[in-house]
């Protein structure tokens, strides 16, 4: 693999589950935004890497809890910070204060999505003590309006839950479509597809282009172009990546196309220069197909329970074929085992089974499968489930 400006190997979209990334639910609006006014209107902090409290030192030594009704009263349930850019994390404090006669017990801070982190320095307030849930907030990959929801869950009655928000317009360096989607390709053949950038800046440079994947490549093509459409950025190129005739047979599993954005966020601030990423995904097939592209569990499991994941290999053109072997070369459960079924006349069932373990997470693998078809005579399968 190289890095170049001008070349680049590819990330799997359509296997990004595998990467359990945490659950983020975009409030999202079209980028109508409007230049940032500055940077330094944002604020970094050091956090925790955890989108919840955890439990914190009680109330101090010596310090009885208070009976009586805890109230939670917060100065401020919103908080927007108005433009951002993409390229920094952004924070702030809600103050509250225990105004109740009893001894206020919060038990997590829970929010709505990854890119938002809230801490909590303990957990216990007095009647009268008071503290701050600090939140930060990535927009890394968020474009236009976002509304991040925090639920603070306490021991107030009748309602133990308060909803707290916060609120940006995100205006990235770059816009552009995260994944490109490839379809089925034709094995032994070149196929190419496009990606549009826009941006604000002029003189705004698209480098350091890199894959994950040495059979795709990619380059810029014609940047600094205007662009037409209103309520856009008003500049725009293009980043075009190819998948190579020798691609072996199967999904671009896990490619990525990763790039740095050069410029000014906005007039007169200082340049900065911005990783992104480009998913990309796409079956390699010739005239064997297998389905689902992914070997996976038809039904959530739990830890410590029995665990079959399949999916079925068939050849496009009708005609027979055998399977010689199967083999597990890659995974990250010891003790699972792989066979192949015949169903049908000319129809296979690849068979990974075993256990699932006994912690939560994400189980992934792969399966080399032999056959007796001219080309098509060494496979890789790919096998994923998550545990809860």
């Amino acid at each position: 693999m190289q890095r170049s400006r001008a070349i680049v190997p590819v990330l799997l979209a359509a296997i990004t589950t595998l990467t359990a990334l945490p659950a983020c639910e975009d409030k999202t609006a079209p980028a109508a935004v409007t230049p940032v006014p500055a940077a330094s209107t944002a604020t970094t902090t050091p956090v925790a890497p955890s989108t919840s409290t955890s439990t914190a030192p009680p109330t101090p030594a010596g310090a009885l809890p208070a009976a009586g009704a805890p109230r939670l009263t917060f100065d401020s349930l919103t908080h927007d910070f108005g433009p951002v850019l993409d390229s920094q994390k952004y924070s702030t404090s809600f103050r509250f204060t225990n105004t109740g006669t009893g001894t206020l017990v919060i038990y997590t801070v829970k929010t709505s999505c990854g890119c938002t982190v809230a801490t909590l320095r303990k957990t216990e307030f007095l009647p009268g003590e008071g503290s701050t849930i600090d939140v930060v907030f990535d927009p890394k990959g968020k474009t236009g309006t976002q509304t991040k929801n925090l639920t603070v869950v306490s021991n107030t009655q009748p309602a133990s839950l308060t909803k707290l928000s916060i609120k940006a317009v995100v205006q990235p360096l770059v816009q552009y479509t995260l994944f490109l989607e490839f379809g089925v390709i034709a094995l032994g053949q070149s196929h190419t597809r496009s990606v549009e950038v826009f941006y604000y800046d002029p003189n705004l440079e698209i480098t350091d282009l890199f894959s994950t994947n040495p059979a795709v490549s990619a380059r810029v093509v014609s940047p600094g172009r205007s662009n037409p459409v209103i309520g856009q950025p008003p500049y725009r190129a293009t980043i075009e990546v190819t998948v190579a005739p020798d691609t072996p047979w199967g999904v671009l599993f896990q490619t990525r196309v990763t790039f740095t954005a050069r410029g000014e966020p906005a007039r007169g601030v200082e340049p900065v220069a911005v990783p992104y990423t480009l998913f990309v995904n796409g079956q390699v097939f010739g005239d064997l197909r297998v389905d689902p592209v992914l070997l996976t569990s038809k039904v959530k499991l739990g830890r410590g329970e029995p665990v079959r994941m399949s999916a079925t290999l068939s050849r496009a053109s009708g005609a027979p074929f055998s399977v010689h072997d199967v083999t597990i070369t890659e995974s990250t459960l010891p003790g699972l085992s792989a066979h192949v079924e015949a169903t049908s006349a000319g129809v296979y069932e690849i068979v990974v089974e075993g256990v699932t373990p006994a912690v939560a997470g994400a189980v992934n693998g792969a399966v080399r499968v032999a056959t007796n078809v001219p080309g098509e005579d060494r496979l890789v399968l790919h096998f994923s489930v998550y545990v809860r």
